[in-house]
Formats: structure tokens, sequence, C-alpha cells
């Protein structure tokens, strides 16, 4: 998709799917570190850190949503496709355009909600374990929805450049 924008977006685009690469990868390591750790305790310690499985299940929620937003990144997301494959090539890219404008409001839709949840937590200043703030868990909802969404509206601008490219000869 970047080789159809001007460089600068090109470049701002390749440093948040850097961005968005590294945290999920980050996420991911610390999860595995901290469960190996706690098995680990738990079977030849006989001990564990508390909170850790809270810890733990937080992160899951994290990794789910980088995850998602990485797939929706690179269009590799669950999709359900038994009737486009058999349009012509023009009605199908429409079919996609419509696909992805749907995905976008929704995905917009949800940021919007979650960041409404986020402020009422934060405003709250309830914890969700140990000293962690609740807002903090769930600051993963307004932001990855928002960047799900991001990524749908430039699919749906290339998908559009796309549709019109469609039929012209070269």
């Amino acid at each position: 998709m970047q080789a159809d924008l001007p460089r600068p977006i090109a470049r701002a685009l390749r440093a948040l799917a850097t961005i968005e690469d590294g945290l999920l990868v980050i996420i991911l390591v610390a999860l595995i570190v901290m469960a190996g750790a706690q098995i680990i305790l738990r079977n030849i310690f006989s001990a564990g850190i508390m909170d850790m499985d809270s810890l733990a299940r937080l992160m899951v929620l994290w990794l789910a949503m980088f995850g998602a937003v990485v797939a929706s990144r690179n269009k590799k997301h669950i999709n359900v496709d038994v009737l486009s494959q058999r349009l012509p090539k023009k009605a199908r890219a429409l079919v996609a355009i419509c696909m992805d404008l749907f995905t976008a409001g929704i995905s917009l839709a949800v940021a919007i909600f979650a960041s409404n949840l986020f402020v009422i937590e934060w405003q709250s200043g309830a914890t969700v374990f140990a000293s962690v703030p609740s807002w903090l868990a769930v600051a993963i909802l307004p932001a990855s929805f928002g960047l799900i969404s991001f990524h749908y509206i430039l699919h749906i601008i290339v998908g559009v450049f796309r549709y019109r490219q469609i039929g012209k000869t070269k």
C-alpha cells in the first residue's frame, strides 16, 4: 500500500508500523518471560509473585488488541468472503471499499465508546489489581480501535485510487 503514497506519508506509516510491531513483540516477550518465571517459581520454589496472573491476563488483552491492529494494517484479519471472488474486478473493488468503510465506521464507533469508558475509569480512580489503575487496563481499547479505524481509512483511500485505475489503459 505504501508504494501508492507520497514518500513522507509512506515514511510515517512505516514508522507507525515499526512502533506497532515493536510493542507487539515487547508485550509478547514480557508475557512469555513472566509466565515462565511464574511457572518456575511455583514448581521449584512453591511460591509465586502476587498479582502476576492478573497482569498476565491484562497483557493478553493488550497483545490481542495490538495483534488486531497489525492484522488490520496488513488486511490479514478474519474474513468470510464467498461472493466477491465471483464478481468482476471493478465490482470486487467496490465491495472491498464498502467493507473497509463499514469496518472503519464500526471501529471508530467502538473507539469513541471505549474513550468514554477510559474517561470514566480515569475519573473513578479505581484499580484492577495491586495499585494498577483501571484506566491503564482499558487504555488499549480506544487506542487500538482508533488505529484499526485509521488503517481502514487508509485502505479505503488506496481502494478508491485502485478502483479508479481499473479499466484505464497505461
